[in-house]
C-alpha cells in the first residue's frame, strides 16, 4: 500500500470531508481557557477549510479551540465538530501514536496549541487540567460526550 505524503493527502481528504454532512457538535464550556492564557500557551489561527494536522501525522502538539469549530474526520467521515473550549490532538501525546484521524477548521478558527513538554507540566501542575482530560478520554471511550448534540 503507497503512503501518501502531507502535500498529497489533503486534497484527498479535503474533497472526503466535503462530502460528509452527519457529526455530533462538542463544546466544552467548562474548560478554563484563562489558566492556558496565564501561563502564555501560544494562539493560532486557521482559515475555514485549513488542515490542522492529517490522519496519520506525528502528534507535536494538542489544541483547546478559543473560537470557532474544528472538524475531526477519518476515512472522510466527520467523527465530531469540536466547538469553543473543545480538546482535540490530545491522543497522540498520550500514547505518541500517530495522529487517528485529521483535523480540519471549519470555520475561520482560533486554537491554543499545547506541545508535549507543555501538555505534560500541565498534567503534574494543574490537577483540574488533567482531571479534564480524563473525563474527555472516559467520554470519547464510552461514545457519549456530554457535551455533544447531533447536528
Amino acid at each position: 500500500m503507497r503512503q501518501l505524503d502531507a502535500a498529497h493527502a489533503a486534497p484527498l481528504v479535503w474533497s472526503a470531508y466535503s462530502t460528509v454532512k452527519a457529526f455530533r457538535t462538542v463544546t466544552h464550556n467548562d474548560f478554563d481557557f484563562s489558566m492556558l492564557t496565564r501561563r502564555g500557551i501560544p494562539l493560532r489561527r486557521f482559515d475555514a477549510g485549513e488542515r490542522i494536522f492529517l490522519e496519520q501525522e506525528r502528534g507535536m502538539a494538542m489544541y483547546v479551540v478559543r473560537s470557532g469549530a474544528v472538524d475531526v474526520i477519518t476515512f472522510g467521515k466527520i467523527l465530531e465538530r469540536v466547538g469553543p473550549g473543545g480538546v482535540f490532538g490530545e491522543m497522540a501525546l498520550i500514547d505518541d501514536a500517530p495522529r487517528a484521524a485529521a483535523a480540519l477548521a471549519s470555520v475561520p478558527t482560533e486554537v491554543a496549541v499545547i506541545d508535549k513538554p507543555t501538555f505534560l507540566k500541565l498534567i503534574a501542575e494543574e490537577p483540574e487540567f488533567a482531571l479534564q482530560i480524563m473525563k474527555l478520554m472516559a467520554e470519547r471511550v464510552r461514545g457519549k460526550p456530554t457535551g455533544a448534540s447531533e447536528t
